[in-house]
């Protein structure tokens, strides 16, 4: 994100995005509360948004600042303010509260791998037209990676065969863990680090779900009984931002342990990330959402599967919290008019 001046859809609200002149990101309604004239296509005066239909001026709170009507200096008028959005800046991305609670920091998930890791990541986006759930339910299942993925990022179907899972949860953190033993790395692996070419490979793989929709992804190779010597990893993210119901903007990223600096290797990942992440899943998920019909995958009594195990988890619990949530707003202090709002992070950049 720059000084230029960008229009983000989350959560049905259309959102200003910038950055001030020493750099800080602001987030402050889109729509000019005059006459909703998109604000994205005016300017900035220094740190000023100056709407481009009738001038209107608002500074980072969302507070109208200047009024040029009539000559050049009138009135603020009644209701003449945006609403302003906390951001915080993290892990290479900005976390925005979309919610009516007070932000809290420490809701955002680890990803701090991140940090510090430009010599050795490539990260990317991609709209996918699908509700943000049915993503995290792919993300979450890696027992479609041998089928949908094969010849890439899945490895053999028999390597699903003695296959050792655990699903456990930290509090709000789900996690669950798959680890198999004498397997081969998967095409894409082979094709990141040669050395595992032809080898015989224990393997981990662990996938971690914070609410509402932030996954990371934790696939390890090491030669067969040599546990802690010759790693080969990835640390996979997966950060949703619902935009509507049926639409959602993916980020993902990819972190290696290898080939630092390499702009080959960089180009390998894209390649892998593009045919993988935003080419075979996307499709997929808009296709399952087509058919589906509903975002309420519950309702559809669909026959099931060990892999669905964790995704299903994942789903009873995010419908736990928002269920709380609805009730806060509807008992507490606070009751407002409209659909309730995740008080959890929400990914942006």
């Amino acid at each position: 994100m720059s000084r230029q001046l960008m229009a983000r859809e989350i959560l049905e609200e259309s959102v200003l995005l910038y950055r001030k002149e020493d750099g800080t990101a602001v987030a402050v309604s889109n729509r000019c509360p005059h006459r909703f004239a998109p604000l994205h296509k005016g300017r900035l005066v220094g740190d000023v948004v100056e709407c481009a239909y009738h001038g209107l001026q608002f500074d980072c709170s969302g507070a109208c600042v200047k009024n040029p009507h009539p000559g050049g200096n009138g009135p603020i008028p009644a209701r003449a303010a945006l609403k302003s959005y906390p951001l915080v800046e993290k892990y290479g991305a900005l976390w925005i509260w979309m919610g009516y609670k007070t932000p809290d920091e420490s809701l955002i998930p680890d990803f701090s791998w991140l940090d510090g890791s430009d010599d050795s990541t490539v990260r990317g986006s991609v709209v996918v037209k699908a509700h943000y759930e049915l993503i995290t339910d792919n993300v979450l299942d890696l027992t479609h990676l041998p089928f949908l993925h094969a010849g890439g990022l899945g490895s053999a179907p028999r390597n699903l065969e003695h296959e050792l899972v655990e699903n456990v949860n930290e509090g709000d953190t789900y996690w669950c863990k798959r680890s198999s033993k004498s397997v081969e790395a998967s095409p894409d692996f082979e094709r990141f680090n040669p050395k595992l070419k032809g080898q015989v490979c224990d393997k981990a793989n662990a996938v971690r779900w914070n609410a509402p929709a932030h996954v990371g992804i934790f696939p390890t190779y090491w030669y067969a009984g040599t546990k802690d010597e010759n790693l080969t990893w990835l640390k996979i993210g997966t950060m949703m931002t619902p935009i509507s119901e049926n639409e959602t903007l993916q980020f993902w990223s990819l972190t290696r342990n290898f080939a630092p600096n390499s702009e080959a290797m960089d180009a390998a990942m894209r390649r892998a990330a593009a045919v993988g992440l935003e080419s075979e899943d996307v499709e997929m998920i808009e296709a399952q959402h087509r058919n589906m019909g509903t975002s309420d995958i519950f309702s559809l009594n669909l026959a099931s599967l060990p892999g669905d195990t964790t995704p299903n988890r994942v789903r009873k619990a995010l419908r736990k919290m928002i269920e709380e949530e609805q009730r806060e707003l509807q008992e507490g202090p606070l009751h407002r008019i409209g659909r309730p709002r995740s008080s959890e992070p929400v990914i942006n950049a």
